[in-house]
């Protein structure tokens, strides 16, 4: 299979990606054209900002493709999460998680999200300028604990920080070079992601377990644990716990950079 033409080096490619990654694909396109290739050293990547091509993938058949990096992703969210798995897996992780996410189910949030935003915006200076992205990713994280986790407003504090630790403590270079992601005596980026990551684990551990003796309730965390597969079974412990690692790390990044973007 021919790829279209792009810059050639896998290393310093990938060195571009992770130190200038805003700059790096515009001078790209620039000089290639659109589309292009990127050959970092987790693998080939076609760009494009072409519309046309972006609505032709995204009208294509899903079977055509598979989760990208999944192998260096897989730490970060659990092996068993929706966006690292493939095929068969994916499409029954995927029905089982939609029902949550319905659109009727979503505006049942629709006043907590806009509580949320009012107190971020009253506990604010408005005669100070501000990081509209800072703002985003506060809000997002605090809405994703409320309607993730069912948290009440006086555990969101401590649930932040936890998640806040955890993510600082991933370096984009961890995820293109896999081989970064090995521990040194407890001295190493990895090492200390880890303690992180599983003081996190633990907290979302015990969390599931008072949900789960609470009873039924509204927040997407009881909706997964009351969920069944075709065949009667419910989600595992692991599975519970890479989805909600998935939805917290992943889910807030994502949803703070597109309301920045639209607030820009």
């Amino acid at each position: 299979m021919s790829f279209p033409p792009g810059p050639r080096g896998r290393l310093t490619n990938t060195l571009a990606l992770t130190r200038h990654p805003l700059d790096a694909p515009p001078d790209w396109l620039a000089r290639y054209g659109d589309p292009f290739t990127v050959r970092a050293v987790n693998g080939d990547v076609v760009m494009t900002a072409d519309p046309v091509h972006i609505k032709t993938l995204f009208g294509a058949d899903p079977e055509l493709f598979e989760a990208f990096g999944a192998h260096a992703m897989a730490p970060i969210t659990g092996p068993d999460s929706v966006v690292i798995l493939s095929g068969a897996r994916h499409r029954q992780e995927r029905r089982l998680l939609m029902p949550p996410f319905h659109g009727d189910r979503m505006r049942a949030y629709a006043q907590l999200m806009a509580d949320a935003a009012a107190r971020r915006f009253e506990a604010m200076d408005r005669k100070l300028p501000f990081n509209v992205q800072n703002v985003t990713q506060g809000l997002s994280l605090d809405i994703i604990l409320r309607a993730v986790l069912g948290l009440p407003l006086d555990a969101v504090g401590d649930f932040r920080q936890r998640v806040l630790d955890t993510v600082d403590g991933v370096s984009p270079v961890m995820l293109f070079f896999p081989f970064l992601q090995r521990g040194f005596f407890g001295l190493s980026p990895w090492d200390r992601f880890q303690t992180h990551a599983h003081a996190l684990d633990a907290d979302l551990a015990a969390h599931v377990e008072r949900v789960r003796a609470a009873g039924p309730s509204e927040d997407i965390l009881s909706l997964m644990l009351a969920a069944r597969y075709e065949d009667g079974e419910p989600m595992t412990d692991s599975a519970i716990r890479d989805e909600l690692r998935t939805l917290i790390l992943a889910g807030h990044e994502t949803t703070a950079l597109g309301l920045a973007w639209a607030m820009d």
